[in-house]
């Protein structure tokens, strides 16, 4: 049993580091300067809504779930399952944190991307 959970938690991992590495790529190859006269804001309108997409995503997916592992540890007076549940809102919020951040980062004229190409 703990082996199938062990396999359950790695396919998550990878799948969140999947979406940070394509975000992260994603974000360098849009946010190039564009030759003069291109317009760019129906990219990056989809650019965040792709973010909030992926927010939501990892908000739901790791947020329900922990949140019906609190209360059962609740309600059973269990409190393995309660701490688990805790630990899984708090990396869902990290989660999410750190879409966050990624974007921010790469956003045109915020942070040290957007400040290097005059964004």
């Amino acid at each position: 049993m703990k082996f199938s959970k062990s396999r359950k938690h790695g396919r998550n991992v990878r799948i969140f580091l999947f979406m940070v590495i394509f975000a992260l790529m994603f974000n360098i190859t849009v946010y190039a300067d564009p030759p003069p006269g291109v317009e760019t804001g129906n990219m990056n309108t989809l650019l965040t809504l792709i973010f909030w997409l992926v927010r939501i995503i990892i908000g739901v997916g790791g947020g329900i779930p922990s949140l019906i592992k609190v209360v059962q540890g609740k309600v059973d007076e269990n409190p393995r399952d309660f701490n688990g549940g805790i630990v899984g809102l708090v990396a869902t919020a990290i989660g999410v944190a750190s879409v966050s951040l990624i974007q921010s980062i790469f956003a045109p004229g915020a942070g040290a991307v957007g400040a290097a190409t005059g964004g």
